[in-house]
């Protein structure tokens, strides 16, 4: 998690939760491709469809449209943090649960949170990755198959040595789960083994159309002219941005599957009072939180990631 990454989490403090549901790419806003003549019924350019499964995009993409798409092949761009890839651990910066969290914390937990911060970024960092969804491999297989193009593409940086350790371990990971990306590109975008980089991830998705989007011009720019793009990725927000400055037709598919992996309330309670038990802070949260369990619930969720 970038420094970058880390100040956005304190942010989310204030800020207000999005919707997770389908949705037009960006309500008001004049996309390129409308004003270029594109058909977005028939493309569904601009538009966001929610999946809960692997399974469900190519159906979303290929039987939502409302006839036969005239474009042979497709541009398929995932981003990979929490859409494909997720760390076995507690707190995860954007998913809905742990923004829950966070944001429902009292004064004395909010004041203790920049000492706790740190350690939830190790923890992030120390995880090891797991698969989302087990189908996901033979999706973008499949979607290869039948002669369109699959990439990656994260909000990930790769200039200085933080991000290339952590990097490392994403490649690491995605070759020991069989997800084998396409070995397209131009010289146009920052790509390594299949995976673009949009560096982007300080954009803060509520700033709406005022920010730049990384992935947004990764897409203009990978995209081959006359064809169309589909972005899959699990933060409705961003995929909202890239849609509204994307100047080619592009498909949005608001993938889901993550939110069914979140940790639960309690155990990120408990995490949060032993890193602060840790610190040595007392706040009334854990407190109150261990008065209600008995010593089997205590040991059963001890974090072994602080």
């Amino acid at each position: 998690m970038s420094t970058a990454k880390r100040a956005l989490w304190v942010c989310s403090l204030s800020a207000v939760l999005c919707p997770y549901k389908a949705s037009s790419g960006a309500e008001n806003v004049k996309a390129p491709w409308e004003e270029a003549g594109a058909d977005p019924e028939l493309h569904l350019c601009g538009k966001v469809l929610t999946v809960k499964t692997a399974q469900e995009i190519p159906t979303a993409v290929y039987i939502n449209q409302s006839g036969s798409s005239s474009f042979p092949k497709d541009y398929f761009f995932f981003d990979i943090d929490e859409t494909v890839l997720l760390p076995n651990t507690t707190f995860v910066y954007g998913l809905p649960a742990t923004d829950r969290f966070l944001a429902s914390l009292g004064t004395c937990e909010k004041a203790a949170l920049p000492a706790v911060l740190p350690l939830m970024e190790r923890a992030y960092y120390s995880s090891h990755e797991m698969l989302i969804d087990q189908d996901l491999p033979n999706v973008i297989r499949g979607l290869q198959e039948r002669g369109h193009s699959i990439s990656g593409l994260t909000s990930r940086c790769t200039e200085d040595a933080a991000c290339a350790w952590h990097n490392e371990v994403v490649f690491e990971s995605l070759d020991r789960f069989g997800v084998v990306f396409s070995d397209v590109h131009s010289n146009n975008s920052e790509w390594q083994r299949g995976v673009f980089f949009a560096s982007d991830e300080d954009v803060r998705p509520t700033d709406a159309v005022q920010e730049v989007s990384g992935k947004a011009k990764v897409i203009d720019n990978e995209t081959e002219t006359g064809q169309r793009a589909v972005l899959v990725d699990n933060t409705l927000k961003k995929l909202q941005l890239a849609l509204a400055q994307a100047r080619t037709c592009t498909v949005g598919i608001h993938f889901t599957a993550v939110f069914e992996m979140q940790k639960s309330q309690s155990e990120m309670t408990q995490w949060f009072c032993e890193a602060l038990e840790s610190l040595q802070v007392e706040c009334p949260m854990c407190q109150s939180s261990r008065s209600e369990l008995d010593e089997p619930q205590r040991a059963n969720l001890q974090r072994n990631d602080l």
